[in-house]
């Protein structure tokens, strides 16, 4: 059995004193077994989740991996009689967290199933999910993606404000084509008030009109005290 044993595990075997096959065990045990013990093992198996974005089956082989582990460490620490117990009651767990936490769709599919043992699981899972991707390939086949591409002929061209509006900075627009347009209209409209007030004051101040010609004024006989100076009719 020793010259069987090679590399690593040989080297680590010549500080032990072996004299059976059982102290190879115990030696090849203390080596390379795992140092959690049961607690820490179902701990971490009962927190396995199925992450988003990530493959059922490989939640499923987490669970399976940390499943052996557990196996193992009841196959090397426990009696016969407590590994039936034992290894039924990992077993029952280890599907209770598959069933628990795997994600949709088949997530509620495998729960509708009630599988029994991981084996049975994973068959259900591997059916399931043929069909699903089947399923999924034929929905894109019959509903492609649009393309944004399109040939010269279906292209559409939208025209912009620019194509609508007369360009007067042009080179080659005629001489006479805008000729009527003026450059007081593109100017904002500012009221003027002081052209505003002054029209209205001109309209209350009232006009006196000068008498028509020929009208006949009546002036001051010689005789009389009256004159056409106002100053001296006092």
């Amino acid at each position: 059995i020793l010259s069987k044993i090679q590399g690593s595990a040989s080297e680590l075997l010549d500080n032990y004193t072996i004299e059976d096959f059982d102290d190879i065990k115990r030696a090849l045990l203390e080596t390379y077994t795992d140092k959690r013990d049961i607690f820490t093992l179902c701990h971490e198996l009962t927190s396995l989740r199925h992450l988003e974005n990530e493959d059922p089956f490989e939640f499923l082989e987490k669970i399976r991996a940390k499943l052996n582990l557990i196996m193992a460490y009841i196959k090397n620490h426990e009696t016969p009689t407590d590994q039936v117990v034992l290894v039924k009651h990992y077993q029952s767990l280890s599907l209770r967290t598959l069933l628990l936490y795997l994600r949709e769709p088949l997530g509620s599919q495998l729960r509708t199933r009630q599988p029994k043992t991981m084996g049975e699981a994973l068959s259900i899972m591997t059916n399931d999910y043929q069909i699903l991707q089947y399923q999924k390939s034929n929905f894109h086949k019959n509903n492609p993606k649009p393309t944004n591409s399109k040939s010269g002929n279906d292209a559409k061209i939208t025209p912009t404000n620019s194509q609508n509006k007369p360009n007067f900075y042009q080179k080659n627009t005629s001489p006479g084509q805008y000729k009527n347009y003026s450059g007081q209209h593109s100017r904002p409209y500012v009221p003027n008030h002081q052209t505003k007030n002054a029209n209205s004051a001109q309209a209350v101040k009232p006009q006196i009109q000068k008498p028509p010609s020929g009208f006949y004024q009546n002036k001051g006989s010689p005789m009389s005290w009256q004159t056409t100076n106002p100053n001296l009719n006092h």
